[in-house]
């Protein structure tokens, strides 16, 4: 089963885009979510460095991934709630 995500909040659009900027900057990166952590470690609850995943406070998710030489960085907003699970 799919998991429904709602729209990135604008804290994890605006985090993924200054993190988008950067490693477009940088010469030589290695370790994008350094950088994040470094400009945003109260909004952040897990960094998951094997993933390339950091996880927002408010559930959102940021991605930074290598494809073709190039970084790409993307957010994600929370899995959607759709009610309780049967007891």
């Amino acid at each position: 089963m799919n998991a429904t995500y709602l729209p990135p909040t604008s804290k994890a659009v605006s985090l993924a885009s200054l993190l988008q900027v950067h490693v477009d900057q940088a010469e030589r990166v290695t370790d994008p979510l350094a950088h994040l952590e470094n400009i945003s470690m109260g909004d952040l609850r897990v960094i998951d460095r094997r993933n390339g995943r950091a996880y927002l406070r408010d559930g959102s998710t940021i991605t930074a991934r290598q494809k073709n030489g190039e970084w790409i960085v993307a957010a994600r907003g929370p899995i959607k709630q759709k009610g309780q699970f049967l007891r």
